[in-house]
């Protein structure tokens, strides 16, 4: 691997901390960990009206996980006008749509019960002599059994969503909450509750994990790119093309991508 332009940003690897989504983000393609953590590049697709719609709704459910036991209708209507036109799809030939899908999102999940619930944690767990920080949506204790809880704003999957990330939501929610505590995500578009078992998966996950830092740490301790190490746990077994939607702010940096066959998705 070449190694790193002089002056090119790279993460502290001497720092003892890191968060879970961006070691995910390394796990999911090496390639685009490199060009948005390490060379804080971001791809073309950020800008679309359906990811901008998002994050508009991502926003207001933040300030709403930050409420007491009850979010005021007027107060999380002035929230959303914000964040609508700060960074929602106001422009957009569908804004229409966009807006009344993120009005009954938020709406729903508004008048759900709060009781027992911790909202917007940010828990922390030890793997491979690093701390991993995972910022969690929710943890309910209420109802019996404890709850390790994730919003998300889509529909759900047609398989179990057991990705790296929500093992180790899981693993450090486990933590605070005791072993018997179960993950589930929350799709406010369909309003269901998911579980997903992790729990067959784990210890591959959280392997996954360590071998990923220990790479990180080995790659850019030496001043060299994050790139397609192998691990005895992980199989190849699609090609990625995570780089396409960087393509165009790669060229214009002088940043030449690898080809898509270059750069593979490791599950």
């Amino acid at each position: 691997m070449p190694p790193l332009k002089s002056g090119t940003r790279r993460p502290e690897v001497e720092d003892a901390q890191h968060d879970g989504r961006d070691i995910e983000l390394y796990l999911g393609c090496p390639r685009r960990y490199l060009y948005q953590m390490v060379l804080g590049l971001a791809g073309g697709r950020d800008d679309t009206a359906y990811v901008r719609y998002h994050r508009a709704v991502y926003r207001v459910l933040h300030w709403m996980s930050e409420q007491g036991d009850s979010v005021d209708a007027g107060a999380m209507a002035v929230q959303f006008e914000s964040a609508w036109q700060d960074i929602g799809p106001h422009d957009d030939a569908l804004e229409p749509l966009f807006r009344t899908s993120a009005q009954r999102i938020l709406d729903q999940a508004r008048t759900r019960s709060r009781e027992g619930i911790e909202f917007g944690a940010t828990i922390s767990v030890e793997l491979g002599g690093r701390t991993i920080t995972l910022p969690v949506d929710e943890m309910e204790q209420a109802r019996g059994q404890p709850i390790v809880r994730r919003i998300r704003t889509g529909r759900p999957l047609s398989r179990p969503d057991q990705r790296h990330l929500h093992a180790m939501m899981l693993h450090a929610g486990r933590g605070h909450l005791g072993q018997g505590a179960r993950f589930e995500i929350q799709y406010l578009t369909t309003n269901e509750n998911i579980p997903v078992t992790l729990d067959g998966v784990m210890a591959a996950r959280l392997d996954d994990v360590r071998d990923a830092l220990r790479e990180l740490r080995e790659n850019l301790s030496g001043n060299r790119e994050p790139g397609i190490l192998t691990s005895g746990r992980r199989r190849i077994v699609r090609q990625s093309t995570c780089t396409s939607s960087l393509r165009p702010v790669l060229e214009e940096t002088g940043h030449a991508p690898l080809p898509s066959s270059d750069c593979l998705r490791r599950f």
